[in-house]
């Protein structure tokens, strides 16, 4: 991987937590909600893996919670007004239920970071419903191979 590109992205992404409250989805092992929580009001982390999650609650700082558990189980126990989520799914993309639950929510801004432009382009489809694209960026994490991250922001429409 290639660190330098990693941190611009993670960069990219943490500007806009700022002040913000945060839903980092697929959090795997929590660097980058410690990361947006340096820069946010207070960020929750949602992770299946266990052992990922016990990783991200050895890391955490004090605005941060982690959540063990499947992100559609889990996003709609989230009780604040969330500002941002952060979308960082697997090459499967997200449930239908996740997308649907951002948009009943209005949450301001999707970031969404995606290794598979296919589901990407899946997932964005339904979320243009209701969000506009603010940007597109593609970042070469994995040199000499075929793997690209694609950086999409989208804010919500009327917002």
């Amino acid at each position: 991987m290639n660190n330098f590109v990693a941190k611009n992205l993670y960069d990219k992404v943490c500007l806009l937590a700022k002040d913000k409250i945060v839903v980092n989805a697929y959090s795997g092992q929590g660097e980058l909600s410690r990361l947006l929580a340096e820069k946010a009001k207070f960020v929750y982390g949602i992770e299946v893996q266990t052992s990922a999650h016990m990783h991200a609650e050895q890391i955490k700082t004090s605005n941060m919670q982690n959540i063990c558990g499947k992100v559609e189980d889990k996003l709609g126990e989230i009780d604040k007004n969330v500002d941002l989520i952060v979308l960082d799914p697997a090459r499967a993309g997200c449930k239908a239920s996740v997308l649907d639950e951002i948009i009943n929510r209005k949450i301001h801004k999707v970031c969404y970071v995606s290794c598979n432009f296919s589901t990407l382009l899946r997932d964005i489809a339904v979320l243009q419903k209701n969000y506009d694209i603010k940007s597109v960026e593609i970042f070469d994490m994995f040199p000499m191979t075929a793997g690209l991250e694609t950086l999409v922001i989208m804010q919500q429409r009327g917002s």
